[in-house]
């Protein structure tokens, strides 16, 4: 089983936001809801306890953002009840910490892992003052939560998990080190578990804590990183570091690397003093004995995203001279149009104001509508990259993917015989590179 935070998405205020993210779990459009629910709300009635939890969830100024969102999945073989769905997420909400708080959660089946995305407002309804969960270190109450879930529901315990339960239903830490080991974070590890590649947060973690750890001063820290395709940049208060085109916060591969460190450590930040050449990084592949096929995937998705960039830097320095043109365009016109001697005409004036304004504001509508309907069909020619697995199905590889699905040691209920499979025209046409 694993438990997952969701990052929340940017929004204008609380209230929208718990709305939106409810309205998200709670569409059943495509019959993907099994089973839901919500608990410490006053009113039993869905729409209502939306409305419920948006208004407390505004209740608070000082907390512009006081929903969480959670996911607990199973694995692809278990079937929860909905009464274990229900105890799993009462599991969850009491390691949290937020056993009086509202919570509205939806269990989908539209996917061959069965999970339930559980929403949390951390305002409590009694005080209306904001929880942080854990001092907002929230996945270790979610780790607990998880291992709890499966011992109570007999599901097989997750590997190299951080907790276990003892036989008296004690949770205690397996291996106090492993806290301190840097693994990528859950946006980094989806990444890697989509591509197969390792993300730049993995690189950073594996090669730059030796580096940092060795270096004397920061010239010779940004000549060796430069050599391993890394560049240390000073950002705000902090630092970063650009693992290939990808930036990732510096303390995120190791403490000894943030700027605060180092610079106790070596002296104040120095930018480097020459144009360095920065060593290229090729894709990496995750573990040693990859699937066939991953190097053409690779090269296939690479190309793919290239295009796609390629395309929409040039649709988006079109769109911006556009937008360039017009307002010039318009400001030449206002200045033709309202210029002159207007003395005891100013109801005139008036009116010719409002009647340009109203005509340069339909003109700048017409062509925001051109530019979405050209940013739908940019995305309509650049759907979504299919994952790793879906391409070795696509090519008629159902065997290469199971191998990479289950590649930790788990048997696959769904190893077939290769059967040739017809050519999937409309993905080849997408560009994907397919073959059969």
């Amino acid at each position: 089983m694993i438990g997952k935070r969701v990052k929340a998405a940017k929004a204008n205020n609380a209230a929208g936001h718990a709305g939106n993210l409810v309205d998200y779990i709670s569409d059943n459009k495509k019959g993907k809801i099994m089973h839901s629910g919500g608990v410490g709300f006053i009113t039993t009635n869905p729409a209502a306890q939306k409305l419920e939890m948006s208004a407390l969830a505004s209740s608070n100024p000082l907390s512009k953002n006081p929903i969480n969102h959670y996911i607990l999945s199973w694995r692809e073989d278990e079937k929860p009840t909905t009464e274990q769905i229900d105890q799993a997420v009462q599991i969850t909400l009491d390691e949290m910490g937020m056993n009086e708080h509202q919570a509205i959660y939806s269990a989908h089946h539209d996917t061959n892992n069965i999970h339930v995305h559980i929403v949390i407002n951390r305002i409590h309804p009694d005080t209306n003052k904001s929880i942080e969960i854990n001092k907002g270190f929230d996945l270790d109450p979610l780790h607990r939560a998880v291992v709890k879930i499966e011992h109570l529901q007999g599901w097989k315990p997750l590997e190299n998990a951080r907790y276990k339960v003892l036989e008296d239903g004690e949770v205690v830490e397996v291996n106090a080190e492993r806290k301190q080991q840097r693994k990528p974070q859950q946006r980094a590890a989806d990444f890697e578990n989509r591509t197969g590649q390792k993300s730049a947060q993995r690189i950073g973690i594996e090669a730059v804590a030796p580096i940092v750890k060795q270096a004397n001063d920061w010239q010779q820290l940004h000549q060796q990183l430069a050599n391993i395709g890394i560049q240390y940049r000073k950002k705000g208060s902090g630092a970063v570091l650009i693992v290939g085109e990808t930036a990732i916060k510096a303390s995120s591969a190791d403490r000894a690397a943030s700027l605060g460190t180092l610079e106790k450590r070596i002296g104040t930040y120095e930018p480097p003093i020459e144009h360095l050449q920065i060593t290229a990084i090729d894709p990496q592949p995750l573990t040693e004995n990859m699937p066939s096929g991953w190097a053409e995937y690779t090269q296939l998705r690479t190309s793919y995203h290239t295009n796609k960039s390629t395309d929409a830097d040039k649709f988006r320095e079109r769109w911006d001279d556009q937008k360039r043109q017009l307002a010039a365009q318009q400001q030449q016109q206002r200045e033709e149009l309202l210029s002159g001697r207007w003395k005891g005409k100013g109801a005139i004036l008036n009116a010719l104001r409002s009647t340009l304004a109203s005509d340069q504001k339909e003109a700048k509508k017409i062509l925001q509508q051109q530019q979405d309907l050209e940013r739908q069909n940019l995305r309509e020619k650049y759907p979504p990259f299919p994952s790793f697995e879906e391409w070795q199905r696509l090519r008629g590889e159902p065997n290469l993917a199971e191998q990479w699905r289950y590649r930790h040691g788990e048997s696959s209920p769904n190893l077939v015989v290769r059967v040739p499979v017809p050519q999937v025209e409309n993905e080849q046409k997408r560009g994907y590179g397919m073959k059969m």
